[in-house]
């Protein structure tokens, strides 16, 4: 019996140049050598076996898509040159196992600087060598749609992204393994299905649904309940991504990023004393009261876009909390040493942030105008670094269905003890999704 082809690859989380990552330059355990100073995650190896095996694909019988949905290369914890030269010797390495015959990058927010810098030559470098006397303001988003039924892919929006700029610079951040890359941010659609209307699913990082990467949206909806579209939530909440997930390293010798993300001594259920009293600082903060209403009252009258008015210290103060709030629940997130959840049960993380992932999948949902397409039925989303195989997610708004979600875990500190592992997943034509099984 022949063997159905997939068409398309979901993987993400690789963080080359974290430590714990995907990639080193020395041997380690469960590390095995993939060339001249390249060694690579053990479960790499066995995800490209399974390709073979079950499905036929291989160098030269290619899948139609890879998709890389973020943090690929790790710009939070190490300074960039470290990490995307490690990520140059990887890609060179690993050419011969490339396959899929297209590539498409949608960056999270450990390589989120790699789209400020795609969105810097196209509207401001590009703009500045051709003599056009003016650069262009940055898109923030261009999101990508895939029909399974023609094979066609297309970017909507980012309508200053020169394609063919972008492709030179992808080509050589990927050491030129492939042609044919693009970069979609932040969200990547796939439609299937022959019959009308037809299906979709969203395919996205997944830190924007996350609180801890948009305080600036989260803090100005506490205060006056206003919403944003894509661009905006993207425009607003950017420049802290920046600033701590990429800034902070870049600091040369002095860089500690990397060993306070790497939470040692966390993993093994002991919590470092400046961990324990930010939870005390915090908890004593929520005992005093939620955000003060003279912050709130500040507001009033206030034009927020324009910034008129004294904003500056509700706004900073509320931040603050907002954040601490959030650190303190990734900490909680880790000691509980949660199970994935199981098929067909309700994903923790979408429903810990519904109300925020219920608005973000509405304005992803004004992207696909086409009347024969139905409302997005599947998330496919990383960030998480815990996967979720065809667990569930009910918007319970504007007319959604519940929605399959599917997260392809990651690739930091490999582990069952805190169910950080990956798995990458196959779409078929149809829609159908399948686990890549990483385990040996």
């Amino acid at each position: 019996m022949a063997k159905v082809t997939p068409k398309i690859l979901f993987i993400s989380d690789f963080h080359i140049g974290e430590y714990l990552g995907s990639v080193r330059k020395s041997s380690a355990k469960n590390y095995k050598k993939l060339g001249r100073n390249c060694y690579v995650r053990k479960e790499f190896i066995t995800v490209l076996d399974q390709l073979k095996s079950d499905y036929g694909i291989t160098p030269e019988n290619r899948l139609d898509y890879l998709v890389i949905m973020g943090d690929q290369w790790d710009l939070a914890v190490q300074p960039m040159p470290y990490s995307i030269n490690l990520a140059l010797n990887f890609f060179k390495c690993a050419e011969k196992n490339l396959r899929a015959r297209n590539l498409i990058y949608l960056p999270g927010n450990h390589d989120h600087h790699i789209w400020r810098m795609v969105q810097t030559n196209c509207c401001v470098t590009e703009p500045l060598e051709k003599g056009e006397g003016r650069v262009d303001e940055f898109p923030q988003v261009a999101n990508g749609v895939i029909d399974l039924t023609n094979g066609q892919f297309e970017i909507i929006g980012g309508n200053r992204i020169d394609n063919n700029l972008t492709k030179k610079f992808l080509q050589g951040m990927l050491a030129g393994v492939t042609d044919n890359v693009d970069i979609v941010y932040p969200n990547l659609y796939i439609i299937y299905g022959e019959t009308s209307p037809r299906n979709a699913a969203i395919c996205t990082h997944g830190h924007l649904f996350d609180g801890g990467w948009n305080p600036v949206t989260d803090v100005i909806y506490k205060l006056c309940k206003k919403r944003f579209n894509l661009h905006d939530i993207e425009m607003l909440n950017s420049p802290i991504t920046e600033f701590i997930n990429y800034s902070m390293a870049q600091v040369g010798k002095y860089n500690v990023v990397d060993v306070l993300y790497d939470f040692y001594l966390i993993l093994e259920g002991i919590l470092p004393n400046w961990i324990k009293n930010l939870l005390r600082r915090e908890q004593k903060m929520v005992q005093q009261g939620d955000v003060k209403i003279e912050q709130a009252a500040a507001f009033q009258g206030t034009k927020l876009l324009s910034m008129e008015g004294h904003l500056a210290e509700p706004l900073i103060d509320a931040a603050v909390k907002e954040y601490i709030s959030e650190a303190r629940g990734i900490f909680e997130d880790f000691l509980a040493l949660d199970k994935p959840p199981e098929t067909q049960t309700e994903s923790k993380f979408l429903s810990k942030n519904r109300e925020r992932v219920v608005h973000y999948i509405n304005e992803s949902v004004k992207d696909l105008k086409d009347d024969e397409i139905a409302n997005f039925d599947k998330i496919i989303y990383g960030h998480t670094h815990i996967p979720e195989n065809n667990t569930l997610f009910t918007p319970e708004g504007k007319s959604q269905k519940k929605m399959d979600v599917f997260n392809t875990g990651g690739w930091v500190y490999i582990t069952t003890k805190i169910s950080h592992f990956p798995m990458p997943f196959l779409m078929f034509e149809d829609g159908e999704m399948r686990a890549v099984n990483a385990s040996n």
